[in-house]
């Protein structure tokens, strides 16, 4: 954990503030990285999802969009929403097989947190009333990795299609 940047930037934020720091570990699962999903959460509502694994096109992500946001959004009503405090942040989930959802890892969000297929401006600019939006990668032609997003400016690159 001493060789990763951004737990040491984390925990000496958190330390500095004077609040409460919790590491918390998990068991090493093997996960389908097509079932990853960054959800952000805003008005104590999901507002945005996306796949977590932006350098890659999963066809299936197209066809299941509609039941995967369901399922998350269910997940999120019936065991995460009461138990948050806070009114924004982001939360990394896992839809399994039988459209189980499994909660992987809760952030704040803020743009030290990677948007993936959004910018945070795009997030900051949801209200309340917005519609939430799943977004996948449709076409790798259109698609950029991190590499590829670090070399160029942003506004030349289209990183997603929406999923419908």
């Amino acid at each position: 954990m001493k060789a990763s940047d951004r737990v040491a930037d984390d925990v000496s934020e958190r330390l500095s503030l004077g609040k409460p720091t919790f590491l918390i570990l998990r068991k090493w699962s093997s996960l389908h990285p097509s079932m990853e999903f960054r959800t952000f959460v805003k008005h104590r509502r999901v507002q945005a999802i996306c796949q977590r694994d932006d350098e890659q096109h999963y066809q299936h992500l197209e066809d299941d969009a509609q039941k995967i946001q369901q399922a998350i959004e269910g997940f999120f009503n019936d065991t995460v929403k009461e138990k948050m405090s806070g009114p924004e942040y982001v939360m990394d989930v896992y839809v399994d097989n039988a459209s189980r959802v499994w909660l992987i890892d809760l952030g704040p969000a803020r743009d030290t947190t990677d948007a993936l297929l959004f910018t945070w401006a795009e997030l900051d600019s949801l209200d309340a009333d917005s519609p939430l939006e799943f977004r996948c990668v449709l076409d790798l032609s259109r698609q950029a990795g991190a590499s590829q997003r670090e070399s160029k400016p942003k506004n030349s690159i289209n990183l997603y299609l929406s999923c419908k």
